[in-house]
């Protein structure tokens, strides 16, 4: 089966984002979802470009991601074998948790993606999903990914942490390309226990800040950590903030002005208040007092 010209674009947002709904194509193609998804039901799935991914509810709206042909004509256009290409041999053995997850992180990213367009101040010069790799041929995980540090501090007792954030957006202003902002991000389904997992990432996240890997890694100025959450309210904020108001008070430091600086770094939002006319400019996001912040600053 042929290939439209049209459907072209499809499958290389498939390729950078990896898991798509209909929806989500639609916003970065600029086309309704109706014709999205009709294309890919009547040429791209027949034609074996789209997989769609199985382990869904008969609500939920369906999510894709490339077929074999895909990486064929993604390994084609980079010149390269599909063995060369990103998780192209994990078609049909991921996880819907993971899927599903992907799918939370790329409506962030899509609104980060869209609302740099045509933002007048701000310009994203990259963004790093967490399957983007340094050095595919190592097998040691803090050197294969880009986004994966191995973090040992004295308030672990010299135990390793997990430095392993969803994406990265270095976000700089228009006329300033030398003054990056590392703008790491956190996608929360709800499935993690904030006073266990969710601490172990606030410590992670201590440690990245006062070792200054934002600067070293990524010659970012400032780094921010933003959490995202699918959840319908914003109380499991609220407990992860507790928890952070936690940390600082045990370093002696409740306004987090010294050692508790890192807490400064957070930020919280529902996914349901990201947009891309709302992600940089709107008050969507809280800082860990609780404080509504928009991302950027108003002139």
């Amino acid at each position: 089966m042929s290939l439209a010209d049209a459907d072209k674009p499809i499958l290389r947002d498939l390729f950078s984002y990896r898991f798509l709904q209909s929806g989500q194509l639609g916003l970065l193609r600029g086309r309704s979802s109706q014709v999205v998804r009709r294309a890919i039901r009547k040429r791209l799935v027949p034609g074996k470009y789209v997989v769609n991914m199985a382990q869904r509810f008969p609500t939920e709206e369906a999510a894709y991601t490339l077929g074999p042909e895909g990486f064929e004509f993604i390994a084609y256009e980079h010149r390269c074998s599909v063995s060369d290409l990103p998780y192209s041999k994990k078609i049909n053995r991921v996880k819907s948790y993971f899927w599903k997850h992907t799918l939370l992180t790329n409506n962030v990213r899509i609104a980060f993606d869209l609302g740099s367009r045509t933002h007048e101040r701000v310009h994203l010069a990259r963004a790093v999903p967490e399957w983007e790799m340094d050095n595919p041929a190592s097998n040691k995980k803090e050197e294969k990914f880009v986004l994966w540090e191995r973090l040992c501090g004295e308030e672990m007792n010299g135990k390793p942490l997990s430095f392993r954030p969803d994406a990265l957006f270095l976000i700089h202003p228009q006329e300033q390309p030398d003054y990056k902002v590392a703008y790491f991000l956190e996608s929360d389904r709800g499935t993690e226990d904030v006073a266990g997992k969710i601490r172990e990432k606030f410590l992670a996240y201590r440690l990245y800040f006062d070792q200054l890997l934002f600067s070293k890694r990524f010659d970012a100025r400032q780094m921010r950590c933003l959490f995202v959450l699918e959840a319908p309210t914003d109380y499991r904020i609220r407990t992860m903030q507790r928890v952070l108001a936690d940390m600082a008070g045990k370093l002696d430091d409740p306004q987090g002005e010294g050692k508790a600086g890192f807490v400064k770094c957070f930020r919280f939002a529902l996914v349901g208040d990201i947009s891309e006319s709302a992600v940089y400019d709107e008050p969507v996001w809280q800082d860990w007092k609780g404080e509504g912040r928009a991302l950027v600053k108003s002139e």
